[in-house]
């Protein structure tokens, strides 16, 4: 996810390049696996504004059954770049006083793939769930409810709460 912008950093402010790139990425847990991005750069007076969407695939675990899968986040994001070095002198340009800033390095490569990683830790859930109707597992033995039921006996029911009990078993059953 790296692109040689020096020919963007040349021309006048306001100048866009568009790109696209579907790349597959180093498998780790909890970050994108694979990210298809549709990227629009503008040339600032600063440096460069990436505007765009991504759409990654991301390794996860079920908040519920604990199962691990695959899943796709979709989100928007928009950064700028400032470059490290002077596009016509050569020059080392100052660190930015913003720490958090993102950097063009020296040979005027746009690396998007830290931004990319920032942006799926953000948008992924903090409890994500292998799908809508996961069952999770049983409190008393652990089994997996998703793969059918488990043998253990159903907790006695607190007497005040019978009523409810009735009630769901009621609305379950229409």
């Amino acid at each position: 996810m790296q692109y040689n912008v020096a020919q963007l950093l040349k021309q006048p402010t306001g100048t866009t390049r568009t790109y696209q790139f579907d790349e597959r990425l180093e498998p780790v847990d909890g970050l994108p696996r694979r990210a298809v991005v549709r990227v629009l750069l503008t040339r600032t007076n600063r440096g460069v504004l990436a505007q765009g969407t991504a759409r990654v695939e991301v390794h996860c675990q079920c908040s519920r059954c604990l199962e691990e899968f695959d899943t796709e986040l979709e989100f928007d994001f928009e950064e700028e770049y400032l470059p490290s070095r002077d596009i016509t002198t050569g020059a080392l340009l100052p660190v930015p006083e913003d720490d958090s800033a993102f950097l063009i390095d020296e040979n005027h490569i746009l690396d998007f793939g830290e931004a990319i990683r920032q942006y799926t830790v953000i948008n992924t859930p903090i409890r994500v769930l292998c799908r809508p109707d996961c069952a999770g597992l049983c409190p008393t033995c652990g089994k997996n409810l998703n793969f059918g039921r488990c043998d253990c006996r159903p907790e006695a029911v607190d007497p005040r709460l019978a009523v409810l009990t009735r009630l769901l078993d009621q609305t379950s059953t229409a």
